[in-house]
């Protein structure tokens, strides 16, 4: 399974969130729209890490990381 979709799953797990209106706007602004905060970004990470199966440093993301479902998913592989 790709990081996208992995992540689809977990934000749904985590944050409540849809999985299927991600998939149909992986552009959504997860930020503007309020979708996540600082909070939840953490939490969504620490279980993102179980998933994938290795550590993610929060210190190498920015807040442009956050942005959308597709940037923050390449962030998590940038780290693999």
């Amino acid at each position: 399974m790709d990081i996208l979709e992995l992540l689809f799953e977990t934000m749904e797990e985590v944050l409540e969130l849809p999985a299927e209106e991600m998939r149909e706007d992986p552009e959504i602004d997860l930020i503007e729209n309020g979708l996540i905060d600082s909070l939840s970004s953490v939490m969504l990470l620490t279980e993102m890490e179980k998933k994938v199966g290795y550590r993610l440093d929060i210190k190498k993301m920015g807040p442009a990381d956050f942005t959308t479902p597709v940037t923050l998913a390449q962030a998590i592989e940038r780290q693999k």
